[in-house]
């Protein structure tokens, strides 16, 4: 990124103006495993995550709290705070990036479930 600055100094004030390149952004298309697009997140960057993801998938396509969405680029699953650059991802500015989603069995339903069971014991 390049960065250009200039000064304007009037009395003891100075103020500093800094900008830089833009952020390339991409669409983000995520589909089933059978091929069908879930949705496309437009203006999508590099920096993006697993957790900034699902929220979006989920408002368009939910599940039931027993089944989690895995995202998947190539084989290898997208986890936690984990960026599409960290995966080694490339894109070009106004290409397109695209995911799997997979349907998985939720792995802490049952501990949210015996906690539950266990708050409800307390009373």
């Amino acid at each position: 990124a390049t960065t250009e600055a200039s000064a304007t100094t009037g009395g003891d004030a100075t103020l500093l103006k800094a900008t830089k390149d833009p952020v390339p952004t991409f669409d983000l298309t995520i589909r089933t495993l059978a091929g069908s697009v879930l949705v496309t997140l437009p203006e999508a960057t590099l920096t993006i995550t697993r957790g900034d993801i699902v929220p979006k998938l989920i408002q368009v396509s939910p599940l039931a709290p027993t089944h989690i969405y895995d995202l998947v680029a190539g084989e290898e699953p997208l986890r936690g705070g984990t960026t599409l650059a960290d995966r080694g991802l490339t894109c070009e500015p106004g290409g397109t990036i695209e995911l799997t989603a997979i349907v998985t069995e939720n792995p802490l339903y049952q501990v949210y479930l015996d906690a539950l069971e266990s708050i409800g014991s307390l009373n």
